[in-house]
């Protein structure tokens, strides 16, 4: 009995490859974590940053650079507590709006410097 069982056994390993034996190597629709193509294209979440907010995180950082190598309140003031950098901040999105401005409070504490409230 266990030669034939044997013997089927490498039989049927001879007529099927290792791979469709035991299933595709990728999934058939969509991608491996389980929402399609088409799910993404639609406008459902994805963990992406718009390229515009990208953008704008790399400006802002700059600023904070040009802040950082001055290193005194008065420069933090004038440069990264200005209207500009205000307007550039209102622009983003929440999530890397929250971001500056932990950046911001955290740099103002640093120098002990007032940020205004809003």
């Amino acid at each position: 009995m266990k030669i034939i069982s044997s013997f089927a056994f490498a039989l049927f390993l001879a007529s099927t490859t290792t791979t469709e034996a035991f299933g595709p190597a990728s999934p058939l629709n969509g991608n491996a974590f389980g929402a399609s193509s088409q799910a993404t294209r639609s406008g459902d979440m994805t963990m992406r940053i718009g390229k515009v907010d990208l953008a704008r995180k790399q400006r802002f950082n700059d600023v904070k650079k040009e802040a950082g190598k001055l290193s005194s309140k008065e420069a933090f003031q004038e440069i990264v507590l200005s209207p500009a950098v205000d307007t550039l901040i209102q622009k983003t999105n929440w999530k890397l709006r929250k971001a500056i401005t932990r950046k911001v409070r955290a740099q103002a504490t640093k120098l002990d410097v007032e940020i205004p409230a809003g």
